[in-house]
């Protein structure tokens, strides 16, 4: 008689677990970001036109550990506004 009690206890609660987790809803970890809303694409003659001063840059020898930084000039040849949105490093 007592092992069946358990066996029903048993029963109970993995019936709870399971109706539990069936409504649980997963969440994403990470929270979204709404996208801009994309600007008019401009005339062929006012759009922005993105160029590097000097495209890339030699450190030479560099010690194991050493830091090191260079800031890269670019500049807007073009008529229109240049618009940088998410920039990122590698």
């Amino acid at each position: 008689m007592n092992n069946i009690l358990k066996l029903g206890l048993a029963l109970a609660v993995f019936g709870g677990l399971v109706v539990a987790g069936s409504a649980y809803e997963e969440r994403p970890h990470v929270t979204p970001v709404a996208e801009p809303t994309p600007a008019a694409a401009p005339a062929p003659g006012e759009a922005p036109k993105i160029v590097a001063v000097a495209a890339n840059h030699d450190f030479g020898k560099v010690k194991q550990g050493a830091v090191v930084e260079h800031t890269f000039k670019i500049k807007n040849q073009g008529a229109g506004d240049l618009i940088i949105r998410r920039a990122k490093g590698s």
